[in-house]
């Protein structure tokens, strides 16, 4: 009887270890680590208020919390020199495994304005993909009142 207790108590340790590692393995399989930063580029295309305003710019997403499949991020988007446009959104999504378990699809929203030089729309959705070190994906504003129909696509790639 003893003997049994111990194997039991043994197989119980082991279970429970393996349990509390599991979830562990897979925050460390993703690459969307807090402290990883994704830089690269941004574009903007349609209007705002009825004009124009087809802009590229330089974009870094910097992974601020995880908690399982959700995450919080900050968004920085600079325009050139002559646009003058700064902007820093907070975000917060998900990241989840992709349905070829290959890749992981991403979706997050800015929901907060930290520092803009400029006007700055909360509420956009994003979303992509994450295989390996690259973030590819679009975003578009949503239907509104503003006579505003801006809409992009996103390339980042992993740089620490």
């Amino acid at each position: 009887m003893r003997l049994k207790r111990r194997a039991v108590g043994a197989w119980l340790i082991l279970f429970v270890a393996g349990a509390i590692a599991a979830p562990a393995n897979l925050r460390d399989e993703d690459p969307l680590k807090v402290g990883s930063k994704w830089s690269g580029k941004l574009t903007q295309r349609g209007q705002i208020v009825k004009m124009e305003v087809p802009l590229d710019f330089t974009a870094t997403l910097t992974v601020t919390k995880r908690d399982g499949v959700k995450f919080d991020a900050e968004l920085d988007e600079k325009g050139s020199v002559d646009s003058g446009i700064e902007l820093t959104y907070l975000v917060s999504g998900e990241v989840t495994k992709a349905e070829d378990g290959k890749a992981y699809t991403i979706k997050f929203e800015s929901h907060t304005v930290k520092k803009t030089i400029f006007k700055a729309f909360l509420k956009i959705p994003y979303s992509g993909t994450l295989e390996g070190k690259s973030l590819k994906g679009t975003w578009k504003h949503p239907k509104n009142d503003e006579w505003t129909t801006i809409q992009g696509e996103f390339t980042l790639e992993l740089k620490e």
